[in-house]
C-alpha cells in the first residue's frame, strides 16, 4: 500500500496507485491469507466450474467480480491492452497458487477474470467515448 501511495504521490499516476493498491488486495485474498491445504491443486479442465454451477456459483460470481475494478483501471491506463496487464497478473496468481499449495490452480479463474476485466475496461472504454463526444460539441 505504501509503494501505491508513493506512485500516485511522486509520479502523480493516481490511476496506477489504485492499480497497485487494488492487485495488491487481489493478491492478499488469493494468496497471502490462504494456508497451505491438502487436496486438489491442479484442475486442467476447462470451464468444469460451468458444470459445477450449483456448487461453483458463487466462485465463478466472485472472480468476475474482483477484477472489474481491474479493468476499470487497466482500460483507463491501456485501454484493451488493458486485458494483457489482466492475463499475466491472472496467470501469475494461479502459478503462485500452484507452487505455494494456497489454491487450486486452473483455467477457469483466468478466464472469469478476464471476463470481469473485459467488463471493467468495456465500461471505461464507454465512458471515454461519451466524455469525448460531449468535450467535442
Amino acid at each position: 500500500m505504501v509503494i501505491s501511495a508513493v506512485v500516485w504521490i511522486v509520479f502523480k499516476k493516481p490511476v496506477v496507485g489504485i492499480l497497485l493498491g487494488y492487485v495488491f488486495l487481489i493478491i492478499a485474498v488469493t494468496l497471502l491469507v490462504r494456508g497451505p491445504f491438502d487436496g486438489e491443486h491442479l484442475k486442467l479442465e476447462l470451464f468444469w466450474s460451468w458444470k459445477a454451477w450449483s456448487v461453483q456459483h458463487n466462485q465463478v460470481v466472485a472472480n468476475i467480480v474482483m477484477f472489474i475494478p481491474v479493468g476499470l483501471l487497466a482500460g483507463w491506463l491501456w485501454r484493451w491492452l488493458g486485458l494483457v496487464f489482466v492475463i499475466g497478473l491472472s496467470c501469475g496468481i494461479e502459478v503462485v497458487q500452484l507452487i505455494t499449495l494456497r489454491g487450486l490452480c486452473e483455467f477457469d479463474d483466468v478466464i472469469h477474470n478476464m471476463v470481469g476485466a473485459a467488463v471493467g475496461i468495456g465500461i471505461t472504454m464507454m465512458v471515454k467515448m461519451i466524455t469525448a463526444r460531449r468535450e467535442s460539441q
